[in-house]
């Protein structure tokens, strides 16, 4: 390969650049050798002309055979210096680029700017350089469009309605017409994504009907570390009782908590800090079951139902994020969990809530 293909516009300093042009090829000269004459050229230039027909030395008015005293010829390292020192511009500095540094930094510089790579998550092609900030805005998107997909769920519900899941519909709508490739405020982003994830989980579990199920998986693993110690007790994500409702989670011992411990797994339910509390009657009023079910025949299921104690703390307003759990310590047995209450490793669970006292369990 010739010289280095530096346009004389992108040198900062062409009057010195011209000395070091190779006399072949008019280039930048690349890899300069010294022959016996004194002059320099490219190397590529000097094999070249090995081959060629006329192989005296290129520079004006001297024709010394460049064949016959090749052997002489060596790398001229200060030349080389020289060459890689020189100032330049990018060759896109008119497209937007203002890089300027050494001549050795030019290549190493196009191939991180300009060098297209593709993304994996939109399949669109940009700078290498820019490829991890891409792709982590990109998978901020492509996460924000799948809560819009989440809530599409959700149009023809009087829930999506709440003024803040429109205002947050409106934010991704905006977000998503901006080119992952623009300047994106990060905490706008994530602010956006935790505040549009809280929001789905209280739609989503949200009850129309008074009723919560809590699948918990990987019971063995769960079950194990409790014995040794490792975790204390399960919580459910919490729930509202119905739109504008009282907010409540379950807990789960499962080698179970005070007479329960070691032998029963422990149900519980915890009266949270909800939204719409100064609208709402106190204490707690609703009756409520509590079930582990029983995934082999529904007949068998173990429920505890109950009337909320008026002069317990555990059923007062929260003053607190969450009140004292309340519920039953001797739940099920865990002799009893083989006999299809554990399947496929997977427990169910579930939470009844009702105006009006609750048939018989």
């Amino acid at each position: 390969m010739p010289g280095h293909d530096v346009d004389a516009a992108l040198l900062r300093d062409p009057v010195a650049a011209d000395e070091l042009r190779c006399p072949q090829c008019h280039m930048i000269m690349k890899d300069a050798v010294k022959t016996r004459c004194g002059h320099c050229l490219c190397k590529t230039c000097l094999a070249d002309l090995m081959l060629s027909k006329s192989r005296s030395c290129p520079t004006a008015e001297c024709r010394v055979d460049i064949v016959r005293d090749n052997e002489g010829s060596v790398p001229d390292i200060n030349v080389r210096a020289a060459v890689m020192k020189l100032r330049v511009r990018c060759p896109f500095h008119g497209i937007d680029c203002t890089w300027q540094g050494k001549l050795r930094q030019l290549d190493t510089h196009i191939r991180t700017r300009h060098t297209l790579v593709k993304c994996q998550s939109c399949s669109k092609r940009v700078p290498a350089a820019d490829l991890e900030l891409h792709s982590s805005q990109c998978n901020t998107l492509l996460h924000l469009q799948n809560v819009s997909k989440r809530l599409a769920r959700y149009e023809l519900s009087d829930l999506v309605k709440d003024s803040e899941i429109v205002q947050l519909r409106e934010k991704i709508k905006s977000l998503e017409l901006e080119s992952p490739n623009s300047p994106i405020n990060r905490g706008d982003l994530t602010s956006t994504v935790s505040d549009m994830s809280d929001r789905i989980t209280i739609l989503e579990n949200t009850s129309t009907d008074g009723t919560f199920v809590w699948p918990i998986n990987k019971l063995k693993q769960r079950m194990l570390e409790s014995k040794a110690g490792k975790c204390g007790s399960l919580f459910s994500i919490p729930f509202y009782t119905n739109r504008y409702g009282y907010r409540l989670c379950l807990r789960m011992y499962l080698d179970g908590d005070g007479m329960g411990n070691g032998t029963h797994v422990s149900l519980l339910v915890v009266v949270m800090r909800g939204d719409y509390d100064a609208m709402l009657t106190w204490p707690f009023p609703k009756q409520m079951r509590l079930t582990i079910v029983n995934q082999k025949d529904r007949a068998k299921d173990v429920s505890d139902v109950f009337m909320p104690d008026a002069k317990s703390s555990s059923f007062q307003r929260p003053k607190a994020d969450m009140n004292v759990a309340y519920g039953v310590p001797m739940f099920m047995a865990h002799s009893n969990l083989d006999n299809g209450f554990v399947v496929d490793d997977l427990m169910m669970v579930s939470c009844e809530v009702g105006d009006a006292r609750l048939p018989p369990a």
